[in-house]
């Protein structure tokens, strides 16, 4: 009955409220825009990935950039009493320039933690602008794990062959390993021819 009442009586009323509260999105939709949304990125294990969100705007939007995963922080942009900052191997900066608030957060030497770590932009007005890091280990890296591998077994077998060469030279250690040496004069045993 009193949705009968509501629509019955004040249908003009409700299109017109409906109406207005779409223009003011809308508009407020054109007046805060982004600049920079977090993408996607891969990146090589050891190498640097950054990820910026900037809104633009006539009435100086506010910033909500999170990271969540191997380190979970959030940092408000404009509002942060420190504007630049570094904790581990995360760092935040944060810049305000003719309309325009940008906001990045830096990993520098990404490492297979960090995979999957998920950055979410928030700004007033508009949806959440999400971009996901994925790490992987370079195939460099196996050329050169399995280059030291046969490396380090061939520096081996010349230590080694080196040693056992020198060893078996060696008079001390035939002295102390050998056990009893014997003479190696050889006796002359003459036979004397009876005949």
């Amino acid at each position: 009955m009193v949705l009968k009442l509501f629509l019955g009586q004040s249908l003009p009323h409700l299109l017109s409220a409906v109406l207005l509260i779409y223009l003011n999105l809308t508009w407020s939709l054109q007046d805060s825009t982004y600049t920079h949304k977090p993408g996607n990125i891969t990146s090589p294990s050891g190498e640097s990935a950054s990820f910026k969100c900037g809104m633009s705007s006539s009435s100086s939007p506010k910033v909500i950039f999170t990271v969540q995963g191997n380190n979970n922080k959030s940092m408000s942009c404009p509002g942060n009493t420190s504007e630049e900052w570094t904790v581990e191997s995360l760092q935040w900066s944060c810049s305000v320039t003719d309309g325009e608030v940008l906001a990045v957060w830096t990993i520098t030497g990404t490492s297979l933690p960090d995979n999957g770590t998920m950055f979410r932009c928030q700004a007033q007005g508009q949806p959440d602008a999400v971009g996901y890091l994925w790490v992987y280990v370079s195939s460099s890296y196996f050329g050169i794990l399995i280059g030291c591998v046969i490396g380090g077994f061939f520096g081996i077998l010349i230590v080694f062959g080196l040693t056992y060469i020198f060893l078996q030279k060696s008079e001390t250690f035939r002295e102390c390993f050998g056990g009893k040496q014997e003479d190696d004069e050889c006796t002359i045993v003459e036979e004397s021819k009876v005949h």
